[in-house]
């Protein structure tokens, strides 16, 4: 499996949200072999990015909060 570790700590939002929502497509949809590590420090993302992979059936294998980043495992929910 292929894993791409993507950090955006100093990203905010919207503009988090669309670029974390752009990575999903591009990497993880039709990709069952494709993992997406995500770091961010948006707050928001706590919210946000559960909710949108849930709207778009997308997997969240690990969620965690590390020195007060959001760290998400993101799968295509076919693996």
């Amino acid at each position: 499996m292929e894993l791409i570790k993507i950090d955006l700590k100093n990203i905010r939002c919207p503009e988090a949200f669309i670029t974390i929502r752009k990575l999903i497509i591009t990497h993880i949809k039709g990709n069952p072999n494709c993992a997406l590590y995500l770091i961010t420090s948006e707050p928001s993302s706590i919210r946000d990015v559960p909710m949108y992979c849930n709207s778009e059936n997308y997997m969240i294998d690990k969620s965690e909060i590390i020195d007060g980043r959001y760290h998400f495992l993101i799968m295509n929910s076919n693996n």
